[in-house]
């Protein structure tokens, strides 16, 4: 059984909240639950000056955590395509339209930049080679169908979504493996991914109404199950929540992972 929770008296609700009506923003804040930051792990040198020059591979992007505040970057909440139909319908009126600026990323030193990122329906990603030498990036879609393709140096494509993905579509380069990164791609604008301090924000949602969320990291294992949120153990099954937001700023502060919901 899935929790649910009501907004309560951290919730601060905006000075035009009887002009937003019956929409809500979430935001809410990853911490790593733990004396130290984990250390970032370099990836093993290749011998391929072409790419990395004197072999200096770059860190991984898998696990990123403040060693400051231990925010979790990259942490990401988007509605469970299962359960969240009639709410990914209700969409506040300026946002019901995909954007016309394409989604951007960056092939720059050997790596995907941004990292994870998200697009919707009808958008369209430009991707662009910024490196001195050739890629051949693999987009995973399930919906969409596999693309692939050569990329040679200073090259740019769009690539047309037409439909939305369940789940975040893998990205990887088949000539270097370590290059990887993830895109949200979905029918509606309801989806979050956390900033370096672990601060992760959903606009416009609609108010007053179940909405059931999925909960998703790349290093997780098997999903986010078990945090701590108002000094309390709460139970994620299977990485799933159900929240009722009102209407205005819904903020459900701090919310604490431990190591073990990572992998090693």
């Amino acid at each position: 059984m899935h929790s649910s929770f009501i907004a309560g008296p951290s919730r601060v609700l905006s000075q035009d909240s009887t002009a937003l009506g019956a929409w809500a923003d979430l935001k809410i804040t990853f911490i790593y639950d733990a004396s130290e930051a984990p250390l970032r792990k370099r990836f093993v040198p290749l011998d391929d000056p072409t790419c990395m020059p004197e072999n200096l591979m770059p860190l991984s992007e898998a696990m990123i955590v403040d060693r400051e505040t231990k925010g979790i970057k990259n942490m990401v909440m988007y509605l469970d395509p299962k359960k969240s139909e009639g709410i990914a319908r209700n969409v506040y009126p300026a946002l019901q339209m995909p954007p016309l600026a394409p989604a951007v990323l960056d092939i720059r030193g050997c790596g995907f930049e941004p990292h994870i990122f998200s697009s919707r329906v009808g958008q369209t990603i430009r991707l662009t080679n910024s490196d001195d030498y050739g890629h051949n990036p693999n987009f995973v879609f399930f919906a969409n169908g596999l693309e692939s393709r050569m990329h040679p140096p200073g090259h740019s494509i769009n690539i047309d979504l037409k439909l939305s993905e369940k789940a975040p579509t893998p990205i990887h380069c088949s000539i270097h493996p370590w290059m990887r990164a993830y895109v949200l791609v979905f029918d509606h604008p309801y989806s979050g991914i956390s900033d370096e301090k672990g601060v992760l924000k959903i606009e416009k949602l609609p108010a007053r109404k179940p909405i059931t969320f999925k909960i998703w990291h790349e290093s997780m294992e098997r999903s986010i199950a078990q945090v701590q949120m108002e000094f309390k153990p709460k139970q994620w099954p299977k990485g799933i929540v159900e929240w009722t937001l009102e209407p205005g700023l819904n903020d459900f502060g701090i919310v604490k992972i431990k190591p073990d919901q990572f992998k090693p």
